[in-house]
């Protein structure tokens, strides 16, 4: 599946929003890799795209202005682990998205910033749930797969960069993307290799 273009650079406005990547120009626009794909990230999320673009040089545009933008992108190749997950889980985008914004309401009646777990229990049924000290409310994903008997079972996360994520799929046209954990690794929502969204853990402890 080729993702749109447009469809990519819109949803990557909002991953370099953020004032505080004003100190790091090239982070405010999106990487034209020479091997056709797209990467955008702020240092806690990054989305990639591959075969989305016909650009040879390697350069950096401002995914709103379409402002060329220059310096040297980081390289986020390694990011992006070929090892083996810890558990997985499929995951259906339109009914996660409306669940996750129900959550994420439920979480703002304690603190705006809305702070998620994913957890895979020993019956096999993963869970994405927020707990504040006056909500407890969780949705069932699914049945997963645990790859490793000494996986970590919980993923913390900020719930609106999963939000965010699922809506780039929609957009996409993805109906259904599979949610890989690695621990205390980033974690990985993707279609296939189409279409990549890398979100960094929150270290709880």
């Amino acid at each position: 599946m080729i993702v749109p273009y447009l469809t990519f650079m819109k949803h990557a406005e909002v991953v370099v929003k953020p004032k505080s990547l004003d100190s790091r120009p090239v982070l405010k626009g999106v990487y034209h890799a020479e091997d056709g794909s797209l990467v955008v990230t702020d240092s806690y999320r990054l989305y990639k795209a591959t075969n989305a673009q016909d650009r040879k040089d390697g350069a950096i545009i401002h995914p709103k202005t379409g402002e060329l933008i220059d310096g040297n992108y980081p390289d986020t190749s390694r990011l992006i682990t070929d090892n083996e997950p810890q558990f997985t889980a499929s995951i259906s985008v339109d009914e996660a998205l409306k669940a996750l914004k129900a959550l994420k309401a439920c979480g703002q009646v304690h603190d705006k910033k809305v702070i998620a777990k994913i957890t895979l229990n020993d019956d096999r049924k993963a869970t994405i749930s927020v707990d504040t000290p006056i909500i407890d409310a969780s949705y069932y994903i699914g049945e997963g797969e645990l790859l490793k008997s000494d996986a970590d079972r919980e993923v913390v996360f900020n719930l609106q960069y999963v939000i965010d994520a699922l809506a780039m799929f929609k957009d996409a046209g993805v109906p259904n993307v599979t949610f890989h954990a690695y621990g205390k690794s980033p974690f990985i929502i993707k279609q296939n290799d189409d279409l990549i969204a890398l979100i960094l853990p929150i270290r709880i402890y």
